[in-house]
């Protein structure tokens, strides 16, 4: 779980937000913790970013 979590933190600075989402994604989805739910919404909102880099506004 930790790792899932420090390398999407990892790839937040490179403005890597599919590989954000990507990560955080497999955290949610595949272990249940308190946080759970923070995670996935958290996921969903880079998903968007990653959309808004690449000028699709249907995407966001």
């Amino acid at each position: 779980m930790e790792i899932l979590y420090l390398m999407g933190l990892k790839a937040y600075p490179k403005e890597d937000y599919s590989e954000v989402s990507e990560d955080w994604e497999d955290l949610w989805f595949d272990y249940y913790f308190k946080d759970r739910r923070l995670i996935r919404r958290l996921s969903q909102l880079f998903v968007r970013f990653f959309h808004l880099q690449n000028k699709n506004l249907i995407g966001v």
